[in-house]
């Protein structure tokens, strides 16, 4: 579930849910932590979707007071990635950036860079990179990306160069 907690004036805190996922096309077992637009709308990542495979997702506030889910992306395995990890990221046009922890390309990769475009009814997902494992980089990313003042991209992967322990730092250079 998406929560909010409130302080109150006796020093205890009143929790609000903002939105109990289902399971099947909403998404279950959210993971990582939620990022606010600059309009208020919340995203974020869920470890399973209607394919069993994960989804982003955007909650928004109506007019009523109620937080409503939007789906943006489902993965669909293999090519397509699987398990999004960690949180997702924006950039200043508004389109989303992550990681997946499981996917395989043509190569054998495990995991990809992503990123996610607004666009009026849909947000096609675009695969950045796959992280192809050792020994040629990393695999099974689940921490979130970060930006730099040129809009660089950097993460961690969990497996590490040439001898499959340990992990490695990525630069995706815009």
């Amino acid at each position: 579930m998406v929560y909010k907690l409130t302080p109150n004036s006796d020093g205890t805190w009143t929790e609000s849910v903002l939105h109990s996922f289902t399971g099947g096309r909403d998404g279950a077992y959210p993971v990582g932590t939620l990022i606010f637009d600059s309009a208020g709308r919340l995203y974020g990542n869920s470890a399973q979707g209607s394919l069993g495979l994960g989804n982003v997702f955007k909650l928004t506030l109506a007019a009523n007071g109620k937080w409503y889910e939007h789906v943006l992306y489902m993965f669909r395995g293999n090519q397509d990635g699987a398990y999004p990890s960690g949180v997702v990221v924006l950039d200043t046009a508004g389109n989303l950036y992550g990681t997946t922890n499981a996917g395989i390309n043509t190569h054998g990769g495990v995991g990809q860079l992503f990123k996610l475009v607004p666009r009026r009814w849909y947000w096609p997902k675009y695969t950045l990179h796959w992280f192809e494992g050792p020994p040629r980089d990393g695999a099974d990313s689940w921490s979130p990306v970060v930006f730099d003042a040129a809009g660089n991209l950097y993460g961690t992967a969990y497996d590490g160069w040439n001898t499959g322990c340990c992990g490695v730092v990525f630069e995706y250079i815009k």
